[in-house]
């Protein structure tokens, strides 16, 4: 019995992989939500598996996978830079793609092929101007977008040892990094960010109290961190809580349009919450969802927001392209 069940899985197998190259559809589940960035005429929002485009002018939406554009499986974040319209994608495996004017694709696989004792994951995307500053295990991997390429990398550990990076912000020339070992920051100006000695770590003497940072992120001409389920903003010389509150959890930061936005869920993940955030008030945006990713409002008024459990929202309206509702595979069928 063992060697027929062997013989016809065999049979289905050659069978299947024998249709002709080109021929498959993928099928991804695009129930839940990774990303989502504002491109003007379009929506990205990515996937566990790939990410699609919604068209705003008409509801359409494009799907991008391994099939037809993408380098690789396993979207974990995107990042939209309108200057040069580009959507930087990276992979679980540490891969990255850019996607320029929303059809061309340039592979950067250099992290993923990098052979190094430790993790080298990729944990988060700063797309800032001509360069892109990704936030890695080994320390800060910085795109030349021009030339599609990497330019350097910033190890910025204690005594020049590679320490995680959770985020990294840019603005006002200079760059923020929030690390395993706190936050760092040093001005873009300087030739020789390789340097760790260049990089000024900010300790309980600057107001910042020692942890383990998640979020980095600049808006309002001010630069901010979470710490502790804390917001934390910096005026140029200490830092100061800028936002707390007991029984809230602080996913992430964002900005949108120098917007500053706090996404949080509660501690058992039965609420999320939207929270902006200016200079001088904190306001309390949307009640929705179970553990929100992004919020933003575009140019034409309209209000974006995702959640990793349910996808993306148009104005309140939840947009669902066709797909299963989960990725995972419990059966199989074959139909001539």
């Amino acid at each position: 019995m063992k060697g027929f069940f062997l013989s016809l899985f065999s049979f289905f197998f050659f069978q299947s992989n024998a249709q002709p190259i080109g021929s498959w559809k993928l099928h991804f589940s695009f129930s839940n939500n990774y990303g989502m960035e504002d491109a003007g005429d379009k929506v990205y929002a990515a996937s566990a598996q790939s990410f699609f485009a919604y068209n705003k002018a008409d509801g359409t939406i494009d799907f991008f996978d391994k099939a037809n554009v993408l380098s690789d499986v396993g979207v974990k974040q995107i990042d939209y830079n309108k200057t040069s319209n580009t959507l930087a994608i990276t992979y679980n495996n540490s891969n990255i793609d850019l996607l320029v004017n929303g059809t061309d694709v340039y592979n950067i696989p250099d992290v993923k092929n990098k052979v190094i004792a430790g993790t080298k994951a990729i944990n988060n995307i700063c797309n800032s101007g001509a360069r892109i500053y990704l936030a890695t295990d080994i320390g800060i991997v910085v795109l030349n977008q021009q030339k599609k390429e990497i330019a350097e990398t910033y190890v910025i550990g204690a005594n020049g040892s590679n320490v995680k990076i959770n985020d990294v912000a840019t603005g006002n020339n200079r760059i923020f990094a929030a690390t395993t070992q706190g936050i760092k920051s040093a001005s873009l100006s300087n030739p020789n960010l390789l340097n760790f000695n260049n990089w000024k770590a900010y300790t309980t003497a600057d107001g910042l109290p020692t942890g383990n940072p998640i979020a980095a992120e600049f808006a309002n001409n001010t630069f901010y961190t979470l710490l502790n389920d804390t917001l934390y903003e910096f005026n140029g010389t200490v830092w100061s809580k800028k936002f707390y509150e007991s029984g809230w959890k602080s996913l992430r930061l964002d900005s949108h349009d120098d917007e500053l936005i706090l996404l949080q869920s509660k501690l058992d993940n039965s609420q999320g919450r939207v929270v902006k955030i200016t200079s001088t008030t904190t306001e309390v945006l949307q009640n929705s969802g179970n553990v929100p990713v992004n919020y933003f409002k575009d140019n034409d008024g309209t209000v974006w927001y995702s959640d990793a459990w349910y996808g993306i929202y148009k104005n309140g309206e939840r947009i669902i392209p066709d797909g299963p509702i989960s990725q995972n595979a419990y059966s199989i069928s074959i139909k001539n």
